[in-house]
């Protein structure tokens, strides 16, 4: 939630005044990054691919990022479990999960 109050305030900052010490591919990735909209708001993987990302990145921070859609396909035994026991139907929330 933080980050939408964040979004929130820095939108009213980048739509009026952006700082000129700032250069152009900082200005584009930070305004991507702050828009309130969270549908529209600048993933991680995007950031990793804009351009003024890599501009002076140490060769050592220049690791692929994890894939998250695959770490979140995986489903926990324990919890799935845990919720089967409070009443929810297993086939309905595997079907959910995927």
């Amino acid at each position: 939630m933080m980050i939408n109050s964040i979004a929130s305030s820095a939108h009213i900052v980048f739509s009026s005044t952006i700082p000129r010490y700032l250069s152009l591919g900082a200005t584009d990735m930070i305004s991507k990054m702050f828009v309130v909209d969270p549908m529209r708001r600048m993933t991680m993987p995007e950031i990793h691919q804009h351009p003024w990302f890599h501009a002076h990145l140490p060769r050592y921070l220049d690791v692929p990022l994890p894939d998250t859609m695959q770490h979140a396909k995986k489903i926990d035994e324990e919890i799935f479990q845990e919720v089967i026991k409070l009443g929810f139907d297993g086939k309905q929330l595997t079907e959910s999960i995927q």
